[in-house]
């Protein structure tokens, strides 16, 4: 956690979100955070683009530090 505050990586550029900035985006069960609308829209165009093989999205909705 970045200052207290939970942090998220964008799947698409790989930046950091902290919580409750940025943009969300609902996808198969989980809140996806981005750092702007063009990051999120590349997502919603082409998810299997972000997608790994074993079908989990590249710090998907996931705190960055635990």
């Amino acid at each position: 956690m970045i200052s207290g505050v939970a942090t998220y990586i964008d799947p698409v550029c790989g930046m950091t979100v902290e919580q409750g900035a940025g943009v969300t985006l609902h996808w198969q069960g989980r809140d996806l955070r981005f750092c702007e609308i063009a990051c999120r829209d590349t997502f919603r165009s082409d998810p299997a683009r972000w997608v790994e093989p074993l079908g989990h999205v590249h710090a998907l909705g996931r705190e960055m530090d635990r």
